[in-house]
Order: structure tokens, then C-alpha cells, then sequence
């Protein structure tokens, strides 16, 4: 074993890839109720059940990690004067290449949706904390409103 996978494990947050493995299961979970029929009372409970205690729970767990894992990446990268921009870059690029094959093979988006709003965390990444409560701010105070149909 060299000296860089002994270190690397040794800094690993393994809390984090519990998390990680938690969020992605709770998502099976949400996606495989879309599959469900719906029209039997073994679907309509599971789907309730989903519905109560997985859905918005384990989108909300799943962008926070995903915004932890940014801020661990750059934290680190400044703390060895590493190369970030492009090693992050590489690794959104990856991200988006299995958010295109999760979209064509299974018609879900989400993995596509996090490497495109990866890149704009690139621009605030300098940001300071005030700086980024005005923007959260004015983000969540935006009216979405019914495109209609």
C-alpha cells in the first residue's frame, strides 16, 4: 500500500460515505415508488410511505453532501496549494456523464442536474459567508410561479 492511499484513507471522512450510502438508498427508494402502479393497497401504502418519510428528506440529505463534498474538496485543495478548479472540473464532468446515462436509461435527471449546478458553486466558491446569505436570500425570496399548461 503507498504512502498516498494510506493517507488519503486516513483523511477520509468515513461518516460522510455512511451519509453518502444512506442518501442513496433512501433515492432507490423514491425512484422505485415512480415504478410502483399504484393501483394496489400494497402500492398506495409504500408510495404514502415514500412520500411521508423519503422524498424531500433524502433530496434535502443528498444536496447538502453534495455541497459538503465541494467545500472538503476545496478546503483541501487550498490546504496542499493543489490544482482545484480543474481537478473538480474532471470530476463534474464524470458526474454528468452518469447523469446522462441515469437519464437515458432510467429518465432521471438528478445526477445531470447536480453537474450543471456544480458549476455556478465555482464563481462563489471566493464568496464571503454575508455574501453568500444575500444570495441564498434573494434566491429562496424569487416567486416561482405555474408556467400553466
Amino acid at each position: 500500500m503507498s504512502t498516498n492511499t494510506v493517507a488519503s484513507d486516513r483523511d477520509r471522512l468515513h461518516v460522510l460515505d455512511v451519509l453518502r450510502g444512506i442518501a442513496l438508498i433512501g433515492m432507490f427508494f423514491v425512484h422505485f415508488s415512480m415504478f410502483s402502479s399504484g393501483g394496489g393497497s400494497a402500492d398506495k401504502i409504500y408510495q404514502s410511505v415514500v412520500e411521508l418519510f423519503f422524498e424531500e428528506r433524502f433530496w434535502t440529505m443528498f444536496a447538502i453532501l453534495f455541497g459538503v463534498g465541494f467545500a472538503i474538496q476545496l478546503r483541501r485543495a487550498d490546504a496542499r496549494g493543489g490544482r482545484f478548479v480543474a481537478n473538480y472540473l474532471r470530476r463534474i464532468g464524470t458526474l454528468a456523464v452518469f447523469g446522462f446515462i441515469a437519464e437515458a436509461c432510467f429518465g432521471f435527471n438528478v445526477l445531470l442536474t447536480y453537474a450543471v449546478w456544480g458549476l455556478p458553486l465555482l464563481v462563489v466558491r471566493r464568496w464571503s459567508v454575508r455574501q453568500l446569505v444575500i444570495a441564498a436570500v434573494a434566491c429562496a425570496s424569487v416567486a416561482c410561479t405555474p408556467t400553466g399548461d
